[in-house]
């Protein structure tokens, strides 16, 4: 129920309260006050007939008497019965109305006129007050109209006054909540007033501008938390860039010295040169991985997608990374749940991705197996292909699972103590798995192995506008 209809009812209730003290309270009260000046206006009408036919009687002349009562019956039309009566209550005049059949129920009202000496007569007469009864219904048929009237008076002044007072501001709140909702701050308000709808509009106007002073301050530190990642990326890429060239220069001169080491015999110097091209190559890693950090947190990262032979890349990752992964001990293995055929997807980036998660699993496993699954998945009617990289290491406390995706996030532990990485590789397969429209997961069991998994659609949306022309770039390292 509206506000108005609310508001209507105690309008309501009080002209119905009105009616009813009116008819049952006050109108029995003005009935009896009615009878009563009936009567004493017929005692009155009956003292002037008696003064009128004092003379008459007084000289026995009945034919005017009759003549004058008779008159006094057809002027008169509510008498139903007049009697005339002697002292001795002998009957001299009988009269009775031809409409009126039973004067039982009606009031008797006498007078007694004195003739002189021991001499009176007395009137009696029987009147009907029906006349009083419809007045006060025609009265109350009048007083339920006023009633009514006032009552639809009384609603429209108070929807009038409450739509301009009450309804009117609290829509013109309603629609600025509406609006602020959307961070719209332009609707005005109405004018401050000083009763309970003034204050009402005062405390949404107060509202408003703090919501309004806060959102620009949480506006401002956004700008400035996107200014300082811009900056950091942009540092970071030049930084990396700027260490691609010492880098190459040191991976290059190790290798000639590796191959003079070799060819003369300097078994001594081989293994030094071999430690510095093992760290070179590790730091190729890394910048490898902050440039890309960078690329993504810039926006900077394009795809292109093409249609690839799955198993065929997958087997060809695998095989890139089997010496890795026998210089833990392990064994890999390919498993083939859902054949799948060509797909649909960025073959630089499927291959980064299994890759990281194949370096990942060897990193944290000693003298155990890694198994390489692939198959189908359907998720809200929509068909992805997922890979699996299963590990049988030490595994992730339940802790860590929620920060291992987090940039520089590492995991210790006692078979990762010698793995190298700033932690990341995880963290760079998970915004590269939501660029694709794709998500990353991992389940583990603590000591006895991790669970990785990305799925990607098959048939990604809106691929011309993700597949551009890639942009100009500086070149990347190459260690042989």
């Amino acid at each position: 129920m509206s506000v108005r209809w609310k508001s209507m009812i105690p309008v309501l209730l009080l002209c119905t309260m009105v009616l009813g003290i009116v008819e049952y309270y006050w109108l029995p009260d003005l009935r009896a006050v009615n009878l009563n000046q009936y009567r004493e206006t017929q005692r009155r009408a009956l003292n002037l007939l008696a003064m009128t036919l004092l003379d008459p009687l007084s000289r026995d002349d009945l034919a005017q008497v009759y003549a004058v009562l008779e008159e006094a019956q057809t002027l008169h039309d509510d008498w139903i019965e007049l009697r005339v009566l002697d002292r001795n209550g002998a009957l001299l005049y009988p009269l009775a109305s031809s409409s009126k059949q039973d004067a039982g129920n009606y009031p008797v009202i006498t007078w007694t006129q004195a003739l002189g000496g021991d001499a009176f007569v007395v009137f009696e007469l029987v009147a009907d007050p029906s006349v009083i009864v419809e007045a006060e219904r025609r009265l109350l048929r009048e007083l339920r109209l006023w009633v009514v009237i006032a009552l639809i008076l009384a609603l429209a002044a108070g929807a009038f006054l409450e739509s301009r007072w009450l309804l009117r501001p609290l829509r013109r709140l309603t629609e600025a909540t509406d609006r602020l909702a959307a961070q719209d701050f332009s609707m005005p308000l109405p004018s401050p007033r000083r009763d309970e709808v003034g204050k009402l509009i005062g405390a949404f106007q107060r509202m408003r501008e703090r919501i309004r002073d806060h959102l620009d301050e949480l506006q401002a530190t956004r700008d400035k938390a996107l200014n300082a990642t811009q900056i950091r990326s942009e540092f970071l890429a030049k930084m990396s860039h700027r260490l691609r060239t010492p880098l190459a220069t040191i991976l290059g001169a190790s290798k000639q010295i590796q191959d003079y080491a070799r060819e003369h015999r300097h078994d001594a110097y081989f293994a030094y040169v071999e430690k510095i091209r093992t760290s070179g190559k590790h730091l190729v890693e890394i910048v490898d991985d902050i440039m890309d950090l960078s690329k993504i947190e810039t926006g900077r990262l394009e795809l292109h997608y093409e249609k690839i032979d799955l198993l065929a890349l997958v087997q060809e990752v695998v095989a890139s990374a089997k010496p890795l992964v026998k210089e833990r001990k392990n064994e890999i293995a390919i498993q083939v749940v859902n054949q799948v055929h060509k797909v649909m997807a960025d073959p630089v980036k499927v291959r980064q991705l299994l890759m990281n998660l194949i370096v990942n699993a060897a990193k944290f496993t000693h003298n155990g197996v890694i198994i390489v699954v692939i198959r189908t998945a359907e998720v809200n009617g929509r068909e992805y292909f997922a890979i699996d990289v299963q590990d049988t290491g030490q595994g992730i406390e339940k802790e860590m699972i929620d920060k291992i995706f987090e940039p520089f996030s590492t995991i210790e532990g006692e078979v990762n103590r010698s793995a190298k990485g700033i932690g990341l590789g995880l963290a760079i397969c998970k915004q590269i798995c939501e660029l694709m429209d794709g998500e990353i997961s991992v389940v583990s069991d603590p000591g006895k192995g991790s669970t990785f998994t990305f799925m990607l659609p098959m048939r990604p949306d809106d691929v011309s506008a993700r597949s551009k022309a890639p942009a100009e770039e500086p070149e990347s390292v190459t260690a042989n």
